[in-house]
């Protein structure tokens, strides 16, 4: 019996002993390579991330159902999205205006545009602030950019002397919402007739007498003021061809 309690004894002292000895097989500490520290940033377990500002704007986006309207003075069509909000129309009748709020408008029109050439209407348009598209050809231009935190989209169509034009603004952040909008309302955008061919080669002029202003197709007599006409009833004038000035010249008022 006494060697027994002592065997005991013996393992009961022992037990602490062996507790506090490091274990190379015991657990890693926290801060060392096997184990890394808890990131700073909370990691959501549950729900999705935040939709980007393009797909919330996508989303926030009405149905896409078109209607068709036409101008009755200058005769082009074009498809409307059915949640933009007409205008009341000008006087003229030469166009519409639609808006969606604060947040976009398009506009549809047509001007008389007779003797007027693209570069007459577009040619300022490089000018404008933020542009990042500027195209003129003989009978289109276009123009595109940014400004404000809005985007611009222009285009004109000159046919049987008519300017007609298709003009969207909106917001940028609209942007993937109206890319597809902007391509079906463009390609639904009809106007009258094939476009203006470019001007051809101006004909031979006529025969004037020397020194006289051979332009527009007639003959004009150089002045300086009504008294050097010497053909009563005519008085001294600019003579503008095709918006281009070729000096003074005697002719009808």
């Amino acid at each position: 019996m006494r060697r027994l309690l002592a065997t005991l004894v013996a393992g009961l002292v022992a037990l602490p002993l062996a507790c506090s000895r490091p274990s190379s097989e015991g657990p890693t500490p926290i801060g060392s390579a096997a184990t890394p520290l808890p990131s700073a940033t909370p990691v959501a377990v549950t729900g999705s991330a935040a939709p980007s500002a393009s797909a919330a704007a996508v989303r926030e986006l009405p149905p896409l159902v078109y209607h068709s309207y036409t101008n009755a003075r200058f005769a082009f069509t074009v498809d409307v999205p059915a949640f933009l909000q007409a205008s009341p129309p000008p006087t003229n009748g030469d166009g519409l205006e639609w808006t969606w709020g604060g947040r976009a408008t398009m506009t549809a029109s047509g001007m008389n545009a007779s003797s007027m050439t693209t570069q007459d209407l577009c040619g300022d348009d490089a000018k404008r602030k933020g542009v990042t598209v500027h195209t003129i050809t003989p009978t289109t231009c276009w123009v595109s950019g940014k400004d404000a935190g809005r985007i611009y989209w222009e285009r004109t169509q000159l046919s049987r002397g008519v300017s007609y034009t298709l003009v969207f603004s909106y917001d940028e952040h609209l942007k993937e919402a109206f890319d597809p909008l902007v391509t079906h309302v463009y390609a639904s955008w009809k106007v009258p007739g094939p476009p203006d061919p470019p001007s051809a080669p101006t004909a031979a002029k006529s025969k004037c007498t020397p020194g006289w202003i051979d332009e527009c197709g007639g003959c004009y007599q150089p002045c300086s003021a009504d008294r050097d006409c010497k053909t009563k009833g005519l008085t001294c004038q600019p003579i503008i061809c095709a918006h281009t000035p070729y000096g003074n010249g005697c002719t009808t008022p």
